[in-house]
Parts: C-alpha cells; sequence; structure tokens
C-alpha cells in the first residue's frame, strides 16, 4: 500500500522513508518481519509494499528477523472470518432399566416357589375333592413355569461330571411337572375311593385355589 502523495515511492528523494506507512501498517509489518522467515519479496507480495521499503524500515527501526520458523502472526488473520465451533448434539437420556437380579436371588427364588409347589401338592393329601379339583389347575401352571425357569437357571450338567461326582453329593433331583401331576392324581383317586364324596378334615384349607 502506497501514501496517496508517492505514487512512485522507490524513486524519492532519500531522506527518511520513501514510502510513508501509517502506524498500524507499520505494526503489522513488523510483526511479519519479526514472526516470520519469509523473505521481504514475500512479506511485500502479501502486504502490498516493495521490498526496498520493508529493509528500510527493518534497517531503521531496529527489527530482528527470527532465527528458525515461526508461525504466521496472528494480526495477518484478523480479515478471516473465525469458523464457528461446531456445537454438539445433545444427548437424550434413554428409558432408565430395571435392574437385573442377580443369579442367586433368582435361584433363591426359584427354590422358594419349589418348596411352595411341593407343600401344596403335599397339602392337597388332606383337602377335600372339590377343594382339591380347583387347586389343581393353578399348582400345574405354578409347576409348568418352574420347569420352564429351571431350565435357564439351572441348566444340565454333562454326562461326564455326574459320573465323576459320588452319589452322596449328586443333587437330588427334582420332580418333574408330569411327575407332580401323577401324584396329584394318585392322591385324588385315593382320597376318592376312601373316603368318598362327604370326606372332611378340619385343618389348612384351599379356598378356590388360593394360596397358589
Amino acid at each position: 500500500m502506497t501514501s496517496p502523495s508517492s505514487p512512485t515511492p522507490d524513486h524519492a528523494s532519500s531522506s527518511g522513508f520513501r514510502q510513508k506507512l501509517p502506524p498500524e501498517r507499520i505494526a503489522l509489518l513488523r510483526e511479519w518481519v519479526e514472526c516470520t522467515t519469509r523473505s521481504f519479496k514475500k512479506i511485500g507480495q502479501e502486504l502490498g509494499i516493495s521490498p526496498a521499503t520493508i529493509s528500510r524500515y527493518a534497517k531503521e527501526g531496529g527489527w530482528k528477523r527470527p532465527a528458525g520458523p515461526l508461525p504466521r502472526p496472528p494480526s495477518s488473520d484478523a480479515t478471516r472470518r473465525p469458523r464457528a465451533a461446531a456445537t454438539p448434539p445433545a444427548i437424550r437420556p434413554g428409558p432408565r432399566r430395571r435392574p437385573v437380579p442377580s443369579t442367586h436371588a433368582r435361584e433363591h427364588l426359584v427354590e422358594r416357589l419349589w418348596s411352595l409347589a411341593e407343600r401344596h401338592a403335599e397339602s392337597l393329601e388332606t383337602q377335600p375333592i372339590e377343594r382339591t379339583e380347583r387347586s389343581l389347575q393353578p399348582l400345574a401352571r405354578l409347576t409348568r413355569t418352574l420347569g420352564e425357569i429351571d431350565k435357564h437357571v439351572r441348566p444340565p450338567l454333562p454326562a461326564r461330571e455326574y459320573e465323576a461326582d459320588y452319589e452322596i453329593d449328586a443333587p437330588k433331583p427334582r420332580r418333574t411337572l408330569h411327575e407332580l401331576r401323577d401324584e396329584l392324581a394318585a392322591h385324588l383317586e385315593r382320597i376318592n375311593r376312601e373316603e368318598g364324596d362327604g370326606w372332611e378334615v378340619r385343618e389348612w384349607w384351599f379356598k378356590d385355589g388360593a394360596g397358589i
């Protein structure tokens, strides 16, 4: 950038700077000289100033060139529009998941349900025929469900592991759904055969299948 009063500054008189620059222009030129390793020619092409003028300003001002490569001075990018920082998308919280019970808790629950089913099956021996028949269906549903759950909670061991264990340490076989049904049917037949339709006992009764 040349001064309006001096269209050809490099051919003017040798007194003072031949190319007059405003203070802010001189400050920018000094940053380029002291903060970059570019030659005066390249700096002049970037700023529109002749290399001779840059050399004279550097000599008169005592400007020092850097010893190694440095980044471009920040003021040289002042005219560039800064890019807007990308805002990360907001993360929406997902639905809360119910805590999954541990394996030990599930096994304990299945154990309790099996014990309840077996206790009810034994209690049906002393109940009237009408109440026993009403209780048979919900008890069968319970044992069928427990049988399905038991397959997942306690998968069967390989045959080799059964052979390696002693008989005293082997787990006791659990009654299956069919065994429970057969046992209940046998109880009903025995009660009906021995006591008849009017048989009653003053003990704990099932009421319309309740308690299952």
